[in-house]
């Protein structure tokens, strides 16, 4: 299966598995097997791989950031926090903004609009149906909008077969690294052997 091909069918060669919740069919799964498994397994496993990337970039990133504010305080006064604070490299401009105190600043109003609402329909029944009426014709219908389909990763848990593999695996090198090691010490003794 290339991933280039565009596959609109099921593939009658797999085998397809629905799931029904309700009587209704919501799910779907194909076993795939051979060289179709190797090559989502390749795939999935590269997914996996670019995804903890990307985690340990973005805590580095912070972990950078954190270190830079520092770098930036450090070069000024402790009373300079109150400005924003500029320093300029022959490359880049670093700009540090103002720490502001909660304290400090206004507060924001935040209405509860629906206990509002409930408020004013209390105090007069009759304005709850001019309301109503009033929504109603400036109420649009939006139509849906298409959700992709998202991507979800689980690795599954190891059979006997990859365990066994594995081992066998581990095995070959420190056969190889023995054999290795082996060949250096015969030519050490050798030399040895020469000299005495």
């Amino acid at each position: 299966m290339k991933l280039q091909e565009l596959h609109e069918a099921r593939n009658p060669k797999l085998s397809y598995e629905e799931k029904k919740t309700k009587g209704v069919v919501n799910r779907v799964i194909v076993q795939l097997k051979m060289h179709d498994s190797g090559t989502a397994t390749r795939l999935t496993k590269k997914y996996e791989e670019l995804d903890l990337a990307m985690k340990e970039l973005t805590e580095k990133r912070n972990a950078l950031n954190e270190d830079m504010k520092e770098m930036v305080e450090d070069l000024f006064n402790a009373e300079d926090c109150v400005y924003t604070r500029v320093v300029e490299t022959a490359s880049y401009t670093i700009t540090l903004s103002k720490a502001e105190k909660a304290e400090t600043k206004a507060p924001t109003e935040k209405v509860d609009y629906e206990a509002a609402f409930k408020a004013l329909a209390a105090l007069v029944p009759d304005l709850t149906t001019q309301v109503e009426k009033i929504t109603k014709e400036y109420t649009e219908i939006v139509p849906a909008k298409d959700t992709p389909a998202s991507l979800r990763i689980k690795k599954v848990d190891e059979g006997f077969r990859d365990v066994a593999r594995k081992i066998m695996a581990e095995c070959k090198k420190l056969l190889a690294s023995i054999t290795s090691w082996a060949a250096g010490y015969d030519a050490k003794l050798a030399k040895l052997k020469q000299k005495y």
